[in-house]
């Protein structure tokens, strides 16, 4: 049995490991408006590349060379009508094969991951909040996706020293 001080010595031993594993890069994007359909557009605030997710239920860790890449959008109908949307049209794309990596999970723009439904509907005259969340191979940069069979450039803010 560990004695109360090797017990605190293990926990924040175990928190360090943890932070450590879940290391995050967020790369901020120049803002575009992208259409999704004739009404529904949409943007990026920013990218995400992750080591794993935690959430209630428990980590995610993407398969071995690979990373997670978060895309945080907000959707917008501009439509009188409310209308469908289906976030497995989404894939980020290999700039020079064209390789689709499909959508693993969407995600609730919240301070606690909550999962959202990959297909969903958008009211009239409203918008939508999303963290759509990729498998991408590790050390590449997403400089494009697609969303409804167009593709899009990823356009990054230069980084400053």
């Amino acid at each position: 049995m560990l004695k109360p001080y090797a017990f605190a010595k293990f926990f924040i031993l175990l928190i360090v490991v943890s932070a450590l594993s879940s290391c995050m890069v967020t790369r901020h994007v120049v803002s575009q408006t992208y259409a999704y359909e004739d009404d529904i557009s949409f943007n990026i605030q920013r990218i995400e590349e992750l080591n794993s997710i935690a959430t209630g239920s428990g980590q995610y860790s993407p398969s071995k060379g690979n990373m997670f890449v978060a895309m945080y959008v907000t959707l917008k109908n501009a439509s009188g009508e409310k209308n469908e949307l289906n976030f497995n049209n989404f894939y980020l794309l290999d700039e020079a094969t064209h390789t689709k990596y499909k959508l693993e999970f969407s995600m609730l723009q919240t301070a606690v991951n909550i999962w959202a439904k990959t297909d969903s509907k958008i009211n009239a005259h409203d918008t939508k909040k999303r963290r759509l969340v990729f498998v991408y191979p590790k050390k590449h940069l997403a400089t494009l996706f697609m969303a409804n069979e167009h593709i899009y450039p990823i356009e990054y803010h230069a980084v400053t020293k």
